[in-house]
């Protein structure tokens, strides 16, 4: 029997060796499988690892299948590079490997030049596209769409039907007048102004505030802001002294599958800016309250001139 060895590694090309990973790289016998770990299934691989479920054979896998989120990928908010995009796409061709391209936020890209999705680049049908419209319309509406092979959607839409036979048909051709009338476009631009003015408000107020302490890395879009603690050790004493006051962001060991980096994300989109200073503040207390010195680090960090 031969089995995997799980490697951790960094994610995009902003990271350097010295920060802990969030993506694992499957290794046997010169075989060699790249997982971009989304949060659910980095825990349930932790869990799984942790219980001991035991060895799993290269002769145990009868078909591989990539999933991705080259547009922002999650937690950091790094947008893959065209370089790997296109070697991505060709490995996927030449080994006949299914990509499934889960494109979660890139509506929400500040700027002249979105980037493309795979999907655009694809040439022989080996990506599945996948988004969602709840972001676009309300964060209740659990509707979403997929672009694949016309054999492939048919059976996915089998599936579906198996799994939920009557479906939400009202909500379904809502937004499909939406999309019809053009009143999506109009929301989008909308919200694409909206959230790239809250975007940069909080950054500039983080950077002014807690420069010294904290690394903030400026996404071309999306909805959070990917940030690094200067001081390793303060990070978890210093989320817990804001959820007392009363701001919630994840713990570093949220978004890693070995030894958590210094490391959390902050959500902009959902708040207005006097929201968002208050949040400010919140973490200022909080600050505060751990009593920590002025001896803060100034090494260089993973999104710094350089490292990018």
């Amino acid at each position: 029997m031969t089995l995997f060895d799980v490697i951790a590694l960094g994610v995009g090309d902003t990271f350097s060796e010295r920060y802990h990973p969030t993506s694992l790289l499957l290794v046997a016998d010169g075989f060699k499988l790249a997982i971009d770990c989304p949060d659910m299934y980095r825990r349930v691989l932790r869990d799984a690892s942790l219980k001991g479920a035991g060895p799993l054979a290269i002769t145990d896998i009868d078909d591989v299948l990539l999933y991705t989120t080259p547009q922002r990928q999650f937690p950091t908010t790094v947008v893959l590079s065209a370089e790997r995009r296109n070697r991505l796409l060709e490995l996927a061709a030449q080994h006949r490997i299914p990509l499934i391209e889960d494109d979660h936020d890139s509506d929400f890209t500040f700027g002249d030049q979105p980037v493309l999705p795979l999907a655009s680049q694809d040439t022989v049908g080996q990506v599945i596209y996948t988004t969602s419209l709840g972001r676009m319309i309300a964060p209740g509406i659990r509707l979403g769409c997929i672009v694949g092979s016309a054999d492939l959607v048919d059976k996915l839409a089998r599936v579906q039907r198996n799994l939920e036979l009557q479906g939400d048909h009202v909500v379904e051709w809502a937004a499909a007048d939406l999309i019809r009338d053009g009143d999506m476009g109009r929301q989008l631009r909308k919200a694409r102004k909206i959230y790239e003015e809250r975007m940069h408000f909080l950054v500039k107020h983080l950077q002014q505030k807690f420069g010294e302490k904290i690394e903030v890395h400026v996404p071309g879009g999306g909805l959070a802001l990917w940030i690094r603690f200067r001081i390793p050790e303060m990070a978890s004493p210093w989320i817990d002294a804001m959820r007392i006051r009363g701001l919630v962001l994840n713990h570093p060991r949220n978004y890693f599958l070995t030894e958590p980096g210094p490391f959390t994300r902050m959500g902009f989109a959902q708040v207005s800016e006097v929201v968002l200073s208050t949040s400010i503040e919140k973490m200022r207390l909080a600050l505060e309250d751990i009593a920590w010195s002025d001896a803060w680090e100034t090494s260089s960090g993973p999104f710094s001139e350089g490292n990018s």
